[in-house]
């Protein structure tokens, strides 16, 4: 017997008691998922003001999609770092795919370097590095990026330097990172 005082039945005909137990019980599930909906609102605002509460912060995350083209170290020296940050209100980003484009013009013998450097909540970081000697669209790879992920860890900052091992350099780069930022 159920807590509204109904029981499971075959084909029989619903008494007008029992119905009006139904009716009940339905009345008592939509207050409590309007409860949900109004506790999963207030979340929202309170996150979005970077307030505390107990319910779990990563049911909130958008799409990311963000690009940077930093500016490139010359004499084998990386450049400034250009980084992707969650926006306002998410404080971590879960990369699904970074894509390097490498434009512009090679100088002969010209090596471009690019280092992608996360960063984690722990305060640790760790970065991969790929090298280009022509112009070139090229994605990282699934175990490229897996060999950044940390378990149990958050990535809090994608950092992008490029360099060039000549004194000059005609060369561009710039990287897009889309996935899911909490």
């Amino acid at each position: 017997m159920s807590w509204l005082g109904l029981r499971h039945k075959g084909v029989e005909i619903l008494f007008p008691d029992e119905w009006n137990l139904v009716v009940d019980g339905l009345d008592l599930l939509k207050q409590y998922t309007d409860s949900l909906s109004t506790s999963l609102e207030s979340h929202a605002s309170r996150h979005n003001r970077g307030g505390e509460d107990p319910i779990d912060y990563t049911l909130i995350m958008k799409l990311l999609k963000k690009s940077v083209s930093p500016a490139l170290g010359t004499g084998g020296a990386l450049g400034s770092a250009e980084s992707v940050t969650p926006d306002s209100g998410y404080g971590r980003i879960v990369p699904l795919g970074i894509k390097v484009t490498v434009g512009g013009s090679f100088n002969s013998g010209e090596t471009v370097t690019v280092r992608i450097t996360f960063h984690y909540d722990d305060g640790t970081s760790a970065y991969i590095e790929k090298s280009y000697t022509a112009t070139s669209v090229d994605y990282l790879t699934e175990d490229d990026l897996l060999s950044l992920w940390k378990d149990g860890v958050g990535i809090t900052k994608i950092d992008v330097q490029a360099g060039t091992n000549l004194s000059s350099t005609n060369v561009t780069v710039s990287v897009d990172v889309r996935g899911i930022q909490y």
